[in-house]
């Protein structure tokens, strides 16, 4: 949390990752830090709002080690964005408390910590944090160099003896077929284990990507009433049966987009494991999800349940069945699921898996390819 004071104001707090990330920002007079485009900055936010909550999950270092493996910077390759700051300064302790030992973390988020604490942007004056000398495993260059050397010194007396056993021996060419044999089964073996290694990776994703959109609580809600906020007209306040959840009050900024009309009576897809938020001075208990045209960002829909849908029955995943939802999800959960949440061929997806129902799966009129949120 940082608290920002204004004038003789008391303190503000700064609580969500964006509002920080560019309150330091503006700050330090370096707007760069936020990163470039849209992809940059957000994903520079998620990774403070990572920093902020405490890394420590699998899920986090893996996410970090990915994108460590990818690029010199977390989600850059042209320079230090607020992202690397904080996941640095929230990895120190870590780091620092074992000593530097390479092994604290997977190598190559090991060795972006390092790149990132000797990098120019600080230096002995103006480095925040301690300098951690990291121990380093010995590299293989040095024996195979060594070995070469070896080789090499003996090379004129191993031709001597070759030459005085005479080059048209026999078994030269028997040794030949047998290296050449030997070579293709290396080449068989190493070639399943480079495929045994893909699926194994592809069924770690699978497993993470179920994890991910299984900690979501999506329920199907019929909308029994909804009106205008006085406060602000771009906000409707809905009252959602969510059936034996009860009822939920939903604020959402669809004024402008979607008819009134149409938001009563109708079936909806709405999140219900947020934590409570008040918008227009309104308490909100979800989130009514809603697509929006790839083309035209003034096109929106809300997302289609089939008629036949239970009220209150959880929205299926492919891989996510019996995965429980988490009582409260936080907001650094709840990011990654965000971005992979999109309209492919009019059907409502997350990455490549359907919204599904026990009457069929959830869809959005009116837009082919497009966002959700």
């Amino acid at each position: 949390r940082i608290a920002l004071k204004i004038g003789a104001s008391e303190p503000l707090p700064l609580v969500q990752p964006r509002s920080i990330a560019r309150y330091l920002a503006r700050a330090s007079n370096n707007l760069g830090l936020l990163g470039k485009g849209v992809m940059e900055e957000a994903l520079a936010e998620e990774l403070m709002a990572m920093a902020i909550e405490g890394i420590g999950e699998s899920d986090d270092i893996s996410k970090l080690t990915d994108l460590a493996t990818k690029s010199t910077f977390l989600g850059s390759t042209s320079g230090p964005r607020l992202g690397d700051l904080a996941v640095y300064a929230a990895l120190h302790p870590l780091v620092s408390g074992k000593k530097g030992a390479y092994d604290t973390l997977p190598a190559p988020l090991m060795r972006w910590f390092d790149f990132i604490q000797r990098h120019d942007a600080f230096d002995a004056k103006t480095r925040p944090l301690a300098l951690i000398p990291i121990a380093r495993p010995p590299s293989p260059f040095f024996s195979s160099f060594s070995s070469s050397t070896s080789t090499a010194k003996g090379g004129k007396e191993e031709k001597s003896q070759k030459q005085q056993a005479g080059r048209g021996d026999s078994k030269t060419t028997t040794t030949t077929t047998k290296k050449k044999n030997k070579g293709s089964e290396a080449d068989a073996k190493k070639a399943a284990k480079k495929a045994a290694k893909k699926a194994k990776l592809e069924a770690e994703a699978k497993a993470r990507a179920a994890k991910e959109i299984g900690r979501v609580d999506f329920r199907v809600g019929l909308i029994e009433d909804a009106a205008p906020n006085e406060a602000d007209n771009t906000l409707f306040v809905s009252q959602v049966n969510v059936g034996a959840l009860g009822k939920k009050q939903v604020v959402s900024r669809l004024g402008g987009f979607v008819a009134i009309e149409e938001m009563k009576g109708r079936k909806v897809i709405l999140i219900v494991n947020l934590e409570d938020a008040e918008f227009g001075g309104k308490k909100s208990q979800g989130r009514i999800m809603c697509g929006t045209d790839k083309e035209d960002k003034s096109k929106k829909s809300l997302v289609a349940v089939p008629a036949e849908a239970k009220v209150g029955e959880r929205v299926a995943f492919k891989g996510a069945e019996g995965i429980e939802a988490d009582p409260v999800l936080k907001d650094k959960r709840l990011r990654p699921v965000l971005k992979k949440l999109k309209v492919s061929a009019g059907m409502a997806l997350y990455s490549d898996l359907a919204f599904g129902t026990t009457a069929g799966p959830c869809t959005c009129p009116g837009i082919t390819d497009g966002t959700i949120a």
